[in-house]
């Protein structure tokens, strides 16, 4: 006999079981998991789905003939199979295949995943129609897929004949999930669900940008997009408003540590790092010493100063970006093949020694050395050269508000000295460099309250910690040249910018500013003069004066009293414009704003 009746959906699959069965197969049962050490292991107690199969009658004979009464009961069996393949179920496959090596053809074939979801006798089956492609939407993801990759939501109709007695049936099938190629009975719901679609973009130079990958949230997981591929990189149950935020690879987003798949209940308690290029996991690192559970952010974003940013209730709280976990990714700076949390004493010192060498070896190199926990940022080296290492310990005053907020309460300790400390927005890191290849100096830098950078310089010596001052702009790599630290402060004349200066350790062993008789401008931006200007040879009102007609001119810079600025024409005039009050021109009875136009302007 011929099934030629439309029956779509999980009906189907009950309807077909329910009249073929008598292989009794097994539904194949979906691991417990949970997470440890960043990598997936089993649960000592899985939890077990049913294995029992649907029974039914023994013919279509007799299925076609069903009464109403009878057509609830199918219809209440369909209920509990559908329960059987729900998203868990899928997602328990997609972790057999990914981590287990275990066979796909059964799924990625659509007469044999026929066969496997609905439990056929002995036959033989084929497909009787062209694939039917779904449209795509404009901006879908879909459309950053290859050519060749199978759509989600691609039809086709399998003709399935029975060994037995020879009937057929046809069975539509459609691909629920396309990084694998997962068959499935049509529309049962089975389709993979997208959450939401998060695009990455590199930027170039020239400032064009590209997309980079997407990475996407679904209830079969996380996936990543690039380079026209779908990969599933978390075949785990996430929940369908979790924020994600991406960071050299690593992806971070709130996650239940002790979540067992198929529970009801999803208590977020950490925050998870996943490794997309290896799929491995760490929950325990970032798990929140707190008895209540983390509420759902509205999004997370990386700060850029060590820290994840959380929203949630229209509030922004600071987490610690860890980078010393339990799981290979995360296990921090390696030295000799160990991670340098690791280390035994010996092996401390020697590390130490190791870095003091290389410090004191290159005068002006700026080392990042952070080790962060969720409670303190810490590194290793020599500081007086004794052959033992000293700890050096950033971390809040009070422990218990790290969660909400960043280190702007900090204590610096180096061994047993420490000093406590207040900034804002200060970095989540440690540095460390030499001004003289004598002696080395820890570094911390600030953002201020609005970009007003600040680099605070410490010092230990004889077995005490000292601040040897601070200057107002970010110490980097390179900015340390013979023996004196160059970078810039603000110096507003006429308009905001920053002025070109540099700082020394002095007589007295602190940091001070090397006094100069004018200052570089650092912008230099084009600026439109409106009316004729009076300008001097020297930044003095006695000295040749004479005027720049109106064009594009530039402020190149300023003199020590902030009460001149030299500007610069296109047509090659210059001249010093003597200022008061920041922005009255003198001479001109005039301020800046009559003056100029094309001024910036810091908020």
């Amino acid at each position: 006999m011929r099934w030629n009746g439309v029956m779509t959906g999980i009906f189907l699959a009950a309807a077909v079981t329910g009249a073929l069965s008598g292989c009794n197969r097994t539904i194949v049962q979906e691991d417990s998991v949970t997470v440890q050490s960043g990598k997936r292991v089993q649960s000592e107690e899985p939890v077990q789905e049913s294995s029992d199969t649907v029974q039914g009658e023994e013919t279509m004979e007799k299925l076609s003939e069903d009464t109403q009464k009878e057509q609830i009961m199918q219809d209440n069996v369909a209920e509990e199979e559908c329960a059987k393949y729900e998203a868990s179920h899928f997602r328990g496959i997609m972790r057999n295949i990914l981590e287990n090596g275990a066979s796909s053809e059964i799924y990625t074939d659509p007469v044999s995943a026929a066969v496997y979801f609905l439990q056929l006798e002995p036959g033989k089956g084929d497909i009787a129609r062209n694939m039917t492609k779904p449209e795509v939407s404009s901006g879908s993801w879909m459309e950053e897929l290859n050519e060749n990759v199978l759509l989600e939501g691609t039809t086709v109709t399998v003709v399935y004949t029975f060994d037995k007695d020879g009937t057929t049936i046809e069975i539509p099938m459609e691909l629920i999930e396309a990084s694998l190629g997962i068959w499935a009975p049509a529309d049962g719901n089975y389709r993979r669900q997208v959450y939401e679609t998060y695009r990455y973009w590199d930027y170039f130079e020239n400032g064009e940008s590209e997309l980079g990958y997407c990475l996407q949230l679904s209830n079969m997981g996380i996936y990543k997009i690039q380079d026209g591929t779908i990969t599933c990189i978390y075949p785990y149950y996430v929940a369908a408003d979790t924020p994600i935020c991406a960071v050299n690879n690593v992806l971070y987003f709130v996650a239940d540590s002790t979540y067992i798949e198929g529970a009801n209940e999803f208590h977020p308690d950490c925050f998870a790092m996943l490794e997309m290029e290896t799929g491995d996991v760490d929950m325990k690192s970032m798990k929140l010493r707190r008895s209540s559970f983390i509420p759902m952010p509205e999004r997370l974003n990386y700060e850029g100063n060590g820290f994840l940013g959380f929203y949630h209730d229209y509030k922004q709280k600071h987490v610690p970006l860890v980078n010393v976990g339990t799981a290979d990714f995360s296990g921090g700076v390696c030295w000799e093949g160990k991670p340098v949390a690791s280390l035994n004493e010996q092996q401390r010192n020697a590390y130490g020694g190791a870095i003091r060498a290389e410090l004191l070896a290159q005068p002006g190199k700026v080392i990042q050395l952070s080790e962060r926990t969720m409670t303190e940022t810490y590194a290793y080296i020599d500081m007086d050269g004794d052959g033992v290492t000293e700890k050096i310990v950033l971390a809040p005053q009070d422990k218990e508000s790290y969660y909400d907020l960043p280190f702007d309460n900090y204590v610096l300790s180096v061994g047993d000295s420490f000093l406590g400390q207040w900034g804002e927005n200060v970095h989540n890191d440690l540095y460390a460099f030499s001004m003289d290849g004598k002696e080395i100096l820890i570094l911390i830098l600030e953002d201020g309250p609005s970009a007003d950078y600040a680099s605070m310089l410490y010092a230990y010596r004889e077995g005490k910690l000292v601040k040897v001052g601070q200057m107002a702009s970010h110490i980097c790599d390179g900015d340390v040249k013979d023996g004196r630290i160059f970078g810039s402060e603000r110096g507003d004349v006429i308009q905001s910018d920053y002025i070109s200066v540099y700082w020394q350790i002095g007589e007295n062993g602190l940091l001070e500013k090397v006094p100069q008789d004018s200052y570089d401008y650092t912008a230099q931006n084009d600026i439109e003069l409106l009316v004729a200007l009076p300008v001097h040879k020297e930044h003095d009102l006695e000295s040749q004066r004479f005027e720049i007609q109106p064009q594009t001119v530039k402020f190149l810079k300023t003199d020590a009293t902030f009460s001149w600025v030299y500007v610069q024409a296109e047509d090659g005039s210059a001249g010093w414009v003597y200022v008061e009050n920041f922005g009255h021109i003198v001479e001109l009875g005039m301020d800046y704003d009559e003056v100029f136009e094309g001024l910036q302007m810091f908020g």
